[in-house]
């Protein structure tokens, strides 16, 4: 008679009921490019975001490049050389060679009079320093430093575009606030610098007198410091624009100045960065335009001895020099319009991936926002340029000569227009004939869109606090929600009286409700077809808890949304992805594990790892899509009824290889009946393969089943089962789920029950004997002798494991007088009859071993 399962303590645990399986893969991207060209010429160099420069008293070029997250130098003959950095992202090297250290997105970058390079190690809030030797150290700990200046004492100035600050740096490496009160604005002008407001500082420059010049970018003006510590106004009238030359700096529009440099004639250049030009103001306070025409993506700027300009140029991903009028690369290539394209996605580069859509055939479409181009992938996986020339810039016409500048956010409107935000400030619309328009300008520093189901765009206007609608009819830009404040308010009224904390994400359901991405406000808000808001998720705590409860209480990161056809919502942040019930309101993580990383692909999605995730899209068979910017890839998380981690050795629950004839517990969804059935025999007296319209195949072999639900399947392995691998499904009614692969192994021990010689289990309050028999019950002893039958039950036959089966208790070796089929059991149930050594009292470790395979750590036992 076939023994109950259960009397031996066979566990039975259900998953986790509110979540889901899904596996992650690359579907576009093979990680990051690395640095070609070091020791040869510099213009045969392959720069990719060279946005900041710095030139020394002999003439020579520094360039930080924030892709490579190194620094180089030209020097005179124009070779380039790396400086600092090893190219990976990170923070190491202090003391040693620069070249080994690794740095993560440089930004502003000085040279002292001794020619010590200071560089603003942005995002490892540090200012390292790089002797003339070539040795790196930490001068001072600051955040998210962006410009840097010195004076002839050695004194460092450091802008903080986040803190809106400026810091003084002593020689000891401690600092104060020299201007700005953290507060963004523009106010107090006239007045103290540590009373004025600042938004967003990025370049500053000191002038022989003393003097610190201060790009005040969110400002659009152009400050300056006395050393009696007075701020004023010095170019720009806060306006957007190009205007004013020939004229009062003063009364000039500015947009966007990134940067500064001043001559030795006392000449003050201004680096625009978002019109692109260079821009001069003279000792008269007059303001120029130093060239013709501008320059895409322009960011630093420095001047040499003799007057010489130079510009880090994003656009053209080259570093610039302007003598006079004469302007000329010096270094990097200009990319091209179809790099990496025509050949499958997972073996080209993407350098920035950022925006996700998919369209209505179901394909996969990219924006890669470094490389300027919006980019999609067919469905065998061969990835092409849709727009976008390489070149950062904002041409319209043709996709054949249009140029996109920094795609962010991706969305389809019913019609098949694609439309991205970029950085250039705008929103861009791509025809499915191929023509490239302009529909939205203006804004500030928009990252996602998304469409409603009469075509109307509405735009993450992150900058700008607000969420912003196109009329598809009439072509005006009106707001939605949010205001100049960036706060939280605004709950169950009205969404236009409701403020946001720079939102950046935004997607529509099929009811027509918006979802917002209030990322400042660590919470995802909906806006509903009567135009009230209300919170969906998050507490306003940033960080991570509440998975299985509602997405209210949960503490979430918001930095993307998406919604698929059943009104699921999706949340990315935190490096992970979260999906909230549409029926249910409860929130689960589906991705990540909060690791900032590459890891995990073919496997449970909640084990893999991402790295600044920047969006979401889901496809209409459940696929969600994100674009895992930090690892330069686009990642596909599927769902799956069953993953390998779900398949566990029933005794230990520990998962991994399978061994013949191993009794596993297989874990995932709709997998079987609601309520449970047990194990059952078939017309031949062998247990059956099929119970409750559940069937589990092993390589195509049908298992016997000792426990069917909807949630978990016990199965016995087949003895047949072999070689490197075996593929697993279960079939429900008559649908099979995913199919997934495992290992195989000659032996994966587990116990499932210990009992003494009495029958009684072991436990603390009924120990063993001293020098008893113990017995185990266990499975996963391989292949045995004579072989194993499946579904058989052991009541004339018993066979033996052909591997040696060995028995720890307290650290020493039991005497096993029996390893071999339980009586009365399935096959695959092993019976451990062991002597419990002399000298062994109390609670102690037990460890069972088959071959080279042992059970788990943490099993002990008794012995009085």
């Amino acid at each position: 008679m076939l023994k109950p399962l259960a009397a031996v303590g066979l566990a039975l645990f259900a998953p986790l009921t509110y979540g889901q399986y899904y596996v992650a893969s690359t579907v576009a991207g093979n990680g990051q490019v690395q640095f070609q060209g070091a020791g040869g010429p510099a213009l045969s160099a392959s720069l990719i975001s060279p946005r900041n420069v710095a030139v020394d008293a002999a003439g020579n070029i520094f360039v930080g490049d924030t892709y490579y997250h190194q620094v180089f130098r030209i020097n005179a003959a124009g070779t380039i050389a790396v400086v600092a950095g090893t190219g990976k992202q990170g923070f190491s090297g202090d003391g040693g060679p620069a070249t080994l250290a690794q740095l993560d997105t440089p930004a502003g970058m000085v040279v002292d009079a001794a020619g010590n390079l200071f560089i603003a190690d942005s995002a490892n809030g540090r200012i390292r320093k790089v002797t003339p030797e070539g040795n790196i150290s930490t001068v001072a700990a600051i955040s998210g430093p962006t410009g840097i200046a010195v004076d002839p004492a050695g004194i460092l100035y450091v802008s903080q575009i986040a803190s809106n600050t400026v810091r003084r740096v002593l020689l000891d490496g401690t600092s104060s606030v020299l201007a700005g009160t953290g507060t963004a604005g523009y106010f107090a002008d006239g007045g103290p610098a540590t009373l004025a407001g600042l938004f967003q500082p990025s370049g500053v420059e000191l002038d022989a007198a003393g003097n610190l010049f201060v790009a005040d970018s969110g400002n659009r003006r152009v400050r300056k410091i006395t050393p009696q510590g007075i701020i004023s106004t010095v170019a720009g009238n806060g306006a957007a624009g190009v205007t004013g030359d020939g004229g009062p700096a003063t009364a000039a529009s500015l947009d966007g100045p990134a940067d500064l440099a001043i001559s030795k004639d006392n000449t003050l250049y201004i680096s625009d960065g978002a019109s692109g030009r260079v821009r001069s103001v003279n000792g008269d306070g007059v303001i120029s335009r130093v060239t013709a025409s501008g320059f895409g993506g322009l960011s630093g700027i420095a001047v040499d001895n003799q007057g010489n300009v130079f510009i880090g140029v994003n656009a053209s991903r080259q570093v610039m020099k302007i003598a006079g009028q004469n302007v000329t690369a010096i270094a990097g290539i200009v990319p091209s319009r179809v790099a990496g394209d025509n050949v499958p996605a997972t073996s080209t580069s993407l350098l920035v991936p950022f925006g996700v859509a998919v369209d209505a055939t179901g394909t996969l479409y990219l924006s890669d926002s470094a490389d300027n181009r919006i980019r999609k992938v067919s469905d065998a996986g061969i990835i092409s340029t849709v727009a976008g020339s390489g070149i950062y810039g904002g041409t319209n016409g043709s996709v054949a000569v249009a140029e996109i500048g920094a795609p962010r956010g991706l969305t389809f409107d019913p019609l098949g227009n694609l439309f991205t935000a970029t950085g250039l400030f705008n929103v861009r619309k791509v025809t499915p004939s191929g023509v490239v328009s302009t529909i939205a300008a203006n804004l500030f520093n928009p990252i996602a869109v998304a469409s409603d189901s009469t075509g109307n765009i509405f735009i993450a206007d992150t900058n700008n606090n607000r969420i912003r609608r196109m009329d598809v009819a009439s072509g005006v830009l009106s707001t939605i929600a949010g205001g100049d404040a960036a706060e939280f308010s605004g709950d169950n009224g009205p969404a236009t009286a409701a403020r946001l904390f720079q939102p950046r994400g935004v997607a529509f359901d099929r009811s027509g409700n918006l979802y917002i991405a209030d990322t400042g406000n660590n919470r995802v808000r909906k806006i509903a077809v009567n135009g009230i808001i209300t919170t969906v998720a998050g507490t306003g705590t940033p960080g991570f808890s509440g998975d299985g409860g509602l997405a209210t209480l949960a503490n979430v990161g918001a930095n993307a949304v998406a919604v698929d056809a059943a009104g699921n919502l999706y949340i990315l942040g935190s490096s992970r992805v979260r999906k909230v019930g549409a029926s249910t309101g409860v929130i689960s993580t589906i991705a990540g594990n909060g690791i900032a990383a590459f890891a995990g692909d073919g496997g449970l999605a909640t084990n893999a790892s991402f790295d600044t995730m920047t969006a979401l899209a889901v496809d209409a068979s459940g696929n969600a899509y994100t674009a895992d910017s930090g690892n330069w890839r686009i990642r596909k998380l599927t769902p799956a009824q069953i993953v390998a981690e779900g398949v566990a050795n029933a005794g230990s629950l520990r998962a991994g290889g399978v061994a013949p004839g191993e009794i596993v517990s297989i874990f995932g969804f709709d997998l079987g009946p609601a309520a449970p059935a047990g194990v059952a025999l078939d017309g031949n007296g062998k247990v059956a393969t099929q119970v409750a319209g559940t069937q589990v195949f092993f390589d195509g072999v049908p298992a016997p089943l000792l426990y069917v639900s909807s949630g978990q399947v016990n199965a016995v392995v087949p003895y047949s089962v072999g070689g490197a691998s075996t593929q697993l499904r279960v079939v429900y009614q008559g649908k099979p789920t995913n199919t997934i692969t495992l290992p195989v192994v000659a032996s994966s021990p587990g116990i499932f029950a210990i009992t003494n010689q009495d029958g009684s289990v072991n436990t603390v309050s009924s120990p063993a004997a001293a020098g008893s028999v113990l017995v185990l019950y266990a499975t996963g002893e391989g292949q045995t002798n004579p072989a194993g039958v499946d579904g058989n039950v052991a009541n004339s036959v018993f066979p033996k494991p052909i591997l040696p089966v060995t028995v720890r208790i307290g650290g020493r070796d039991g005497e096993v007088q029996y390893a071999g089929a339980a009586p009365g059991f399935v096959s695959g149930v092993l019976q451990v009859n062991v002597k419990i050594p002399a000298g062994v009292s109390g609670t102690v470790a037990l460890q069972l071993r088959i071959g080279d395979a042992a059970t788990p750590t943490g099993i002990n036992v008794t012995v009085r």
